[in-house]
């Protein structure tokens, strides 16, 4: 009986994410109570000094990584979730506790999106950090300019 009740608790301990539904249809948000996402975040989407990580378009909020394939970009995304069983569709994910620490929106893959070239978008916007938008592109995409420079691949 120790024993179940010792599974029991050690699994609901695990349970750290929360889902309710959002005003828009299609749209799940998730609260994060722990640090885990935080520091996903803070380690990916930035570099030491607080800045985006990734490669600057023409407009000064949104940058550019470029994935191989659909599959590469999804597997970015599950591994800044802490989540391998994300279902693809738009997030919103809380950081700390009631979004005191921020937001990560992902924005799931959809039909628009891809006729431009774009895998996901993640907008970020963690605390003390600066705020933009993450556009995982498709290596054509990267190849025919999009954002003017090298562009970090995934």
């Amino acid at each position: 009986m120790k024993k179940l009740t010792y599974l029991l608790m050690l699994l609901l301990s695990t349970v750290a994410i929360s889902c309710s539904s959002d005003d828009e249809p299609g749209d799940n948000e998730f609260v994060y109570n722990g640090e885990t996402i935080l520091n996903n975040a803070i380690a990916k989407l930035y570099k030491a000094d607080g800045e985006p990580a990734y490669t600057a378009t023409n407009t000064t909020d949104i940058y550019v990584a470029s994935a191989s394939s659909y599959d590469v970009s999804y597997k970015y995304i599950c591994n800044l979730l802490g989540n391998p069983n994300w279902d693809g569709k738009d997030v919103t994910v809380k950081l700390g506790k009631n979004g005191q620490d921020g937001t990560l929106k992902i924005v799931g893959q959809s039909d628009s999106q891809l006729q431009q070239g774009i895998y996901n978008k993640i907008i970020v916007n963690v605390n003390g950090y600066t705020p933009y938008t993450l556009e995982i592109i498709t290596e054509q995409q990267a190849e025919n300019g999009h954002s003017g420079g090298g562009v970090v691949k995934l």
